[in-house]
C-alpha cells in the first residue's frame, strides 16, 4: 500500500478508537479520496465504507462510492441505498462498528447501539448466513445490511490479511453473495 495512503487511514482509524467521530469520518473520505488519485479503487471503496460504518445514515460517503463503483461492481447496490436515503423513514442515526450478534433459544438477531436489533439471522450450513430486516428497517438495502452483517461477524476484521475469511450471504430474497471480514462482496 501507498505510505501516504496508509497514514491516511491510520489516522483516520486512530481518530475512531478515539471515538472522535467527526475527525475520523473526515480523514476516512480524505483517504479514500487520495485513493480514487492513485487509481486504488478498491482502497477507496474501503475507506469510504470505513467512514460510512460510523454513521450508516451518512449522505456523503455513499455518494462518493456510488461515483466509483462502476469501477468495482457495485453500481446498483450503492444506487439502491442512496434511494433509501431519500425516501421516508424512521430510523435513527447510527453506526454499525458495535454490531453483535445476539443468540437466544429463539433465534439470533444483529443489534447495534442506539438502533437496537436489525436483522435475523440463521445459519442453515456453515458457511452461509440468511439475514432478514426486522419490520423496523424492511427498506434496509443490501449493502447497509453486508456491513452490519460483516461488523456483526468479524469484531476485528483483519484488514491487512491476503486471504480473508469468507462466508455466503443471502439477504431477504436477494441472490446470494459472498462476503469477507475487510467487507469485500460480490457474486456467488
Amino acid at each position: 500500500m501507498n505510505p501516504k495512503l496508509r497514514a491516511l487511514s491510520q489516522a483516520a482509524e486512530a481518530a475512531a478508537r478515539k471515538n472522535d467521530m467527526a475527525s475520523a469520518v473526515r480523514k476516512f473520505i480524505v483517504a479514500g479520496d487520495y485513493a480514487v488519485t492513485l487509481d486504488r479503487w478498491r482502497s477507496a471503496e474501503r475507506n469510504y465504507r470505513a467512514a460510512l460504518e460510523l454513521d450508516l445514515l451518512w449522505r456523503e460517503p455513499v455518494a462518493r462510492l456510488l461515483k466509483i463503483a462502476d469501477r468495482l461492481g457495485h453500481e446498483r447496490d450503492w444506487r439502491a441505498y442512496i434511494h433509501a436515503l431519500e425516501g421516508p423513514r424512521s430510523w435513527p442515526h447510527f453506526g454499525c462498528r458495535s454490531a453483535r450478534v445476539v443468540a437466544s433459544d429463539t433465534g439470533a438477531i444483529v443489534e447495534c447501539n442506539v438502533a437496537g436489533p436489525l436483522l435475523e439471522l440463521m445459519m442453515s450450513r456453515v458457511d452461509l448466513v440468511e439475514a432478514h430486516p426486522v419490520p423496523r428497517f424492511a427498506n434496509m438495502p443490501l449493502a447497509m445490511a453486508l456491513l452490519i452483517i460483516r461488523r456483526a461477524l468479524w469484531i476485528a476484521p483483519r484488514a491487512e490479511t491476503t486471504r480473508p475469511h469468507t462466508v455466503r450471504v443471502v439477504y431477504g430474497g436477494h441472490e446470494p453473495v459472498w462476503l469477507d471480514e475487510r467487507g469485500d462482496w460480490g457474486p456467488d
